[in-house]
């Protein structure tokens, strides 16, 4: 049955693309992504065709006969957008002299691929409703997930999650969504927040089944980010829902993650130093990455950690792959991509920073582009965060979140622009009123000649 709803639904999904608008194209490839029949039982099921790629290029071809939205500058003309943009266009340079060809070629389409998703969801999102959509639809894609987890069996979750790889990656991907759910229940209406209320439960247990602690550190300081930037209107009730938060994955914690969390605060508290011994490999690791980026100034290319790390590790035989963003980011890509990665993070952290509980006096058009701010960015946060104990250089949906902080940041430049060009018209009009009353009670105004000096009655008044 999962094989025909599926197909169904796909095939649907890009009918709609064409018929009514792009953006039908952008979910379809969410529901690929997060179905992902290339990982499921049934993959045999049915053709085996690169879903995720044909939905991105039909919602890419479609979206090019959208008008042109002249309200906001285009995704390569945002700061992201370039940066980004520059960092793939360095992957396929790096072709020519990576140490593996094939792997640097694999992974310069990959950015590419993440390249698109970014002109799509940033192409979409320029209105506050589409922007609650988007992100509504990952907030159920993490549940399905989350619906999956709660068969997988015993142990770290290693089998689901799709193109996300990994536990400690799938953990991130989860703490985005997490985050999304908990400030969309203060944004949606009707079904829809129903629906998310429905689905936290199934995510938050999802990343306590990770037991991923960069996962759980990325979550708690992108909780304290949002709750510095949220608009004040709405303080008091996001720090309500973060204790509920809070209290819910205490609740659903089990003893494997009290374990693994106790043997970190025991690595930080003692003179053992055999206590945490995957702590102590993920600083090893990190230190060899950093030595590959300076015997490769311009990168050794894709998978070149796992590859070379071997010769400079004490604590494995062989090489291991990065735990650690920043050190993947320049063992693999050198200075310049290291250089690129950081200015994209600054730039998120720098418009995270910049966030300014929006009064209780602005508009409430300002109000809800706020609590979006405060959405994505601590989602971002998070995935900053985590990444220095996980290698998030490949996930997908930090690009996601990228596109969507960049979209939401050109809404507020353009609401706040358009506000400031209106003239305040409640006040006016209550000039124009005690105005008309005055001329009721007391008669016709008067007007000094500005000749005579003499006092006249307004022509026609």
């Amino acid at each position: 049955m999962t094989p025909i709803i599926f197909m169904a639904g796909y095939a649907l999904g890009l009918l709609l693309t064409f018929v009514r608008h792009p953006i039908y194209g952008l979910y379809t490839y969410f529901f690929a992504f997060y179905m992902a029949p290339s990982y499921g039982w049934w993959r045999n099921d049915v053709p085996d065709l690169r879903y995720m790629f044909i939905a991105g290029i039909a919602a890419v071809i479609a979206s090019l006969w959208l008008p042109r939205d002249n309200s906001r500058p285009r995704f390569y003309e945002t700061t992201p957008g370039k940066l980004f943009l520059m960092f793939v266009a360095f992957n396929w340079l790096q072709v020519m002299w990576a140490f593996d060809e094939a792997a640097q070629i694999e992974a310069a389409t990959l950015f590419t691929k993440h390249a698109v998703s970014f002109y799509l969801i940033y192409t979409f999102a320029n209105s506050i409703e589409r922007i609650k959509e988007i992100a509504f639809w990952h907030v159920i894609g993490c549940g399905w997930f989350g619906y999956q987890a709660l068969g997988a069996g015993g142990g770290r979750l290693e089998t689901i999650g799709g193109p996300v790889a990994g536990s400690n990656e799938l953990g991130v991907h989860i703490t985005s969504g997490l985050i999304f759910g908990g400030l969309l229940l203060l944004s949606l209406r009707g079904l829809r927040r129903i629906a998310v209320f429905s689905v936290l439960p199934l995510i938050a247990n999802c990343l306590i089944l990770t037991i991923s602690r960069g996962a759980f550190l990325g979550f708690f300081v992108g909780g304290l980010a949002g709750y510095v930037a949220a608009p004040k209107r709405i303080t008091k009730t996001y720090l309500i829902l973060g204790i509920l938060g809070l209290v819910m994955v205490v609740m659903l914690s089990h003893n494997a993650m009290i374990e693994r969390f106790t043997e970190s605060f025991a690595a930080f508290t003692t003179e053992e130093e055999q206590v945490d011994r995957s702590a102590a490999s993920r600083v090893e690791i990190a230190k060899a990455g950093i030595k590959i980026g300076l015997a490769h100034p311009f990168g050794a290319g894709s998978t070149a950690t796992e590859r070379m790390s071997g010769q400079y590790l004490t604590l494995f035989e062989t090489g291991r792959a990065a735990h650690n963003t920043l050190a993947e980011v320049f063992a693999e890509h050198g200075f310049p991509g290291l250089i690129l990665y950081v200015l994209i993070a600054i730039w998120a952290l720098r418009t995270i920073l910049g966030m300014r509980r929006t009064p209780v006096t602005a508009s409430d058009e300002l109000q809800e582009i706020s609590i979006l701010m405060t959405m994505v960015g601590g989602a971002l946060a998070a995935m900053f965060v985590s990444g220095n104990f996980s290698s998030n250089l490949g996930l997908e949906t930090q690009y996601w979140c990228l596109a969507l902080l960049a979209a939401v940041v050109a809404l507020r430049d353009a609401t706040l622009q358009r506000e400031s060009a209106v003239p305040d018209q409640p006040e006016q009009s209550e000039q124009s009123e005690q105005s008309i009353a005055k001329r009721k009670r007391y008669g016709p105004a008067r007007t000094e000649n500005s000749l005579t000096g003499a006092s006249r009655r307004v022509k026609g008044s």
